[in-house]
């Protein structure tokens, strides 16, 4: 709760239901022959089945706003939920988000039809970036690219790197 209260100094955009609940497992103390063993609940937090990512993405996406930006841009893997999260909190403050996504652009067995978080981020609108190859080492080449040719459409774009692993995004760990 101290801990909590200190946070009051960094804003949040609020998203799910925080705090998480924290729940303590008795039978699990019995059976392992702990002390006290509780866990936090990240399922409890809602907002679009995001979990932990949720915290880290209400502090990102609220620097975002305090910082004036006219769009998010990310990187990820193809189903990551850091990514999908991003894009569908981008959403919720009408932010528009640029995904960069690992790997070459896949068609599932449906055809030409995206499927999972890839459907989800195209319903709320995301722009999905592809590198030309698969190496991981592209992926910062193409967001630096893409920072660039946001800047010179006037975009005061905000980053948010892989996993939203920020000293902001950090902060929501506490949370």
């Amino acid at each position: 709760t101290r801990m909590r209260s200190s946070l009051g100094c960094f804003p949040q955009h609020h998203l799910g239901l925080l705090p998480a609940v924290v729940q303590r497992l008795p039978r699990w103390e019995d059976r392992l022959g702990l002390g006290r063993l509780w866990i936090k609940r990240d399922d409890e937090i809602g907002f679009g089945f995001g979990g932990n990512k949720v915290r880290k993405v209400e502090f990102l996406l609220a620097d975002s706003i305090q910082c004036e930006s006219t769009c998010i841009l990310t990187v990820g893997a193809q189903q990551s939920s850091h990514v999908r999260m991003t894009a569908v909190a981008g959403r919720t403050a009408n932010l528009p988000v640029h995904l960069v996504l690992g790997g070459k652009r896949r068609v599932t067995f449906s055809g030409n039809t995206f499927s999972g978080n890839l459907l989800l981020e195209e319903l709320v609108g995301a722009h999905v970036h592809f590198p030309n190859t698969e190496a991981w080492s592209d992926l910062e080449s193409l967001m630096i690219e893409l920072g660039t040719e946001l800047r010179t459409q006037r975009e005061n774009h905000y980053v948010i790197p892989l996993g939203g692993s920020t000293p902001i995004g950090v902060v929501a760990i506490a949370y």
